[in-house]
């Protein structure tokens, strides 16, 4: 049960960050909330390591992992708030979480993989759900552009590719509060760098009515990444993904009590939400069936 119980609390807190970070980016930018997130994540948990474990000895292709799913991270955030700030934290949690049905397409279309009813059933609620969550956006969310999509479309398909590798890398060394921490130092240096570049994007904004639910949606959001982590460590990738994928439906509960007057959660939205994690879970199931 424990398992269970971590990869419960990672959604939750997953939902807890995402609508505190809808919350705060009403002064802010996305910018700004990934920054932040990252600041609190990095120096956070590497302050936990150093002060309780110190840096422990792991099989270097564990460290090359992990590094990667750092960079990943990285473009993974800054896509995440980005859409959050386009089409609303309910549609771009819920889209986010289509990813399942990335993986078994692209096993089954590139990789010539086996499939079953189940993963079908998985991916035909999944893309009804997809539908319902997007139907009339152009007419609910002020100033939408189609591009915008593409944003939660690539939180899913880098989350395909993130959860996996982690999962491997637990298997090479148990050392989940050490490796969330390189993912955040790694995401942090990744970040800052994009930010000194001379390229145009927009300006971090320290206002003052953001800071306090920016700052909680780092810690709720570097929370559900180390108990991600030893979710994965306590059992398999097919008990914890699908309990972590629910994340979309606290999101739309929170963000329907929380946010009824920043952003509207339609029927539509709520009916794609429970469709898409239905079919999160099913696909996941399928695989191992």
């Amino acid at each position: 049960m424990i398992a269970e119980l971590l990869a419960l609390l990672t959604a939750f807190s997953y939902a807890t960050a995402n609508v505190s970070a809808r919350w705060g980016l009403r002064y802010s930018t996305p910018n700004t909330a990934v920054l932040l997130s990252l600041l609190v994540h990095a120096v956070g948990l590497s302050a936990v390591v150093l002060f309780t474990q110190g840096i422990p000895a792991v099989p270097p292709a564990a460290l090359y992992l992990v590094i990667v799913t750092g960079v990943l991270q990285t473009l993974l955030r800054f896509c995440h708030y980005l859409a959050i700030s386009k089409v609303g934290v309910s549609r771009a949690v819920t889209l986010r979480n289509t990813y399942p049905m990335l993986t078994v397409l692209i096993g089954v279309m590139i990789l010539g993989e086996e499939t079953n009813a189940l993963n079908l059933l998985g991916v035909a609620s999944i893309v009804i759900g997809t539908g319902l969550t997007s139907w009339r956006m152009d007419e609910l969310v002020p100033g939408f552009r189609r591009w915008y999509l593409v944003l939660p479309a690539a939180t899913s398909l880098i989350t395909s590719t993130v959860h996996p590798m982690r999962r491997y890398v637990m298997t090479l060394a148990d050392e989940p509060l050490f490796f969330a921490a390189v993912v955040g130092v790694v995401s942090l240096g990744c970040f800052s760098t994009y930010l000194s570049l001379p390229l145009p994007r927009e300006k971090v904004v320290w206002h003052p009515k953001a800071l306090v639910p920016l700052t909680l949606s780092g810690v709720c959001e570097t929370s559900a990444i180390l108990l991600l982590f030893y979710a994965l460590a306590a059992g398999p990738v097919v008990v914890v993904s699908p309990i972590a994928a629910t994340s979309p439906v606290w999101t739309v509960i929170l963000a329907s009590i929380l946010l009824r007057q920043v952003e509207r959660t339609t029927p539509a939205v709520v009916v794609g939400t429970v469709l898409v994690v239905a079919g999160a879970i099913f696909v996941t199931l399928g695989r191992y069936l």
